[in-house]
């Protein structure tokens, strides 16, 4: 046994396996207040709650099928093998860790104890506090997250009701993130853009990052397989744009190039079980569902919502691109061309936008917090697109500016009105504009602000000076 605040020095001090004190375990400090504790105490303890060491869910109990599932979902290293454990003997799967991949082959198992509770521990300090649970939630469907079944009638027939002492009782289950406060794992999104303001090279950029395990848009991904369906872009095209990302050879991006198969849906679930994807791109939604009204609400919905459950039972994120509507709309959530159904199917609507001096990208969301819209730069050296600041911020600085070059020529001292209408741009970004001016000395007020004596604006006449220096 190991004694609390003692450090464990086996192996070398790495990254990933750091050295860490040992910390006394819930439950046993109203048993052993002196905080030691024996190996016959450990043991009764155990035995009398064997869910203690699992941290684990109650449907991870002996009826549960776990070699299938890690032979569906998590790539064995070596195992089973003979545990020994306080209790019995154990079984031990080591495994690739599921959620930071670069963790050694054999930094993680998963432990079936001995009464039959599921334990999953990895060794890197990135993991030090996930459990079974988490892992189950990575790759399982709600119902099963939660630990419970359907319910059923007295005649057999499914209804799904729970109480609402059953859902207080449920544990809470957390969203879990493709790309961290963005783009939920087993969710959907939507990428809605006019034809070449960026939607495939966003999408491009986010499947890089996926697949190499790289920050996207300055957020933490999980990285994974990446099913990209390029249905309406060149090979040679997307080919150059990840050769230009510097993309590894090896690294787990599967491309499709062809016109959609017929029976779509099908196809696209095999090749999901076929490679396991963290990330699925579908450029664009209506190649691949071939919807002829894209506005019938109903047609929308049905075609969309067999995609989302296929996307809820794998854990892949599906995202869409999807062309937006002519003209510019000031709610985003309308940018969609078609049917409000696009919108409220998806989990995340990114939006992208071209203004005049930039391109920006903001979210709604239906988990986390939306994305404010955002200038977009993109490096044409390297493909890769970043955040610059705030689309609001960078628009009120640009209408500053034109009305101090403005007013610098301005013979005489000019209304708000004038200003407004030479200048030109959004009114409420003049307003703000004008008022930061005057606040700060760059330009000066007269005027009463009243019917036939309104508030005149001119250049200060220290500003004026310098101008002319």
């Amino acid at each position: 046994m190991k004694l609390p605040g003692t450090m464990a020095r086996k192996g070398a001090d790495m990254p990933d396996r750091p050295h860490r004190f040992s910390q006394i375990l819930d439950g046993l400090n109203e048993r052993t207040p002196n905080a030691i504790v024996s190996a016959e105490d450990f043991q009764e303890f155990i035995a009398e709650d064997p869910d203690f060491l699992s941290s684990t869910d109650q449907a991870s109990r002996a009826d549960f099928d776990l070699e299938h599932f890690l032979a569906r979902n998590m790539t064995i290293k070596r195992g089973p093998d003979p545990y020994q454990v306080f209790g019995g003997v154990a079984q031990r799967w080591i495994v690739q860790c599921p959620f930071v991949p670069e963790h050694g082959g054999t930094t993680a198992a998963i432990i079936r104890m001995p009464g039959g509770a599921i334990v999953f521990k990895c060794h890197g300090d990135r993991c030090r506090d996930r459990t079974w649970s988490a892992v189950r939630a990575l790759f399982e469907p709600v119902e099963r997250r939660e630990g419970r079944e359907l319910q059923w009638n007295s005649a057999g027939a499914e209804t799904g009701f729970r109480s609402w002492r059953e859902l207080l009782q449920a544990p809470e289950v957390g969203t879990d993130w493709l790309v961290e406060g963005m783009l939920p794992r087993g969710g959907s999104s939507l990428w809605v853009a006019k034809p070449k303001v960026g939607k495939s090279t966003s999408v491009q950029n986010l499947a890089h990052a996926v697949a190499c395990h790289h920050d996207f848009l300055g957020r933490a991904v999980i990285s994974g397989p990446v099913l990209y369906l390029a249905l309406e872009e060149k090979e040679s095209e997307v080919r150059k744009h990840f050769e230009a990302m510097c993309t590894p050879e090896d690294a787990p991006i599967y491309f499709y190039f062809a016109r959609t198969p017929d029976d779509a849906l099908s196809w696209l679930r095999s090749a999901i079980e076929q490679y396991k994807p963290a990330l699925v791109i579908v450029d664009t939604f209506q190649k691949f569902t071939r919807v002829r009204d894209i506005k019938d609400y109903a047609i929308v919905t049905n075609r969309m919502d067999p995609i989302m459950a296929l996307a809820r039972e794998s854990g892949a994120h599906v995202a869409f691109t999807h062309h937006g509507t002519k003209a510019q709309c000031a709610d985003p959530g309308d940018a969609a061309l078609g049917s409000t159904a696009l919108f409220g199917g998806v989990d995340t609507l990114v939006y992208l936008r071209k203004t005049q001096n930039h391109r920006t990208i903001g979210s709604i969301q239906r988990y986390g917090e939306d994305l404010a819209e955002t200038i977009l730069t993109l490096d044409g050296a390297t493909w890769t697109v970043s955040l610059g600041g705030l689309r609001k911020a960078d628009d009120r600085r640009a209408a500053a500016q034109a009305i101090l070059d403005f007013l610098a020529e301005a013979a005489e001292p000019l209304d708000e009105t004038t200003i407004r209408e030479q200048v030109g741009g959004r009114t409420q970004d003049l307003a703000v504009a004008l008022r930061d001016l005057v606040n700060d000395g760059s330009v000066v007020r007269s005027g009463g602000g009243r019917k036939g004596d309104p508030y005149r604006y001119a250049s200060s006449t220290e500003r004026r000076d310098r101008s002319t220096a």
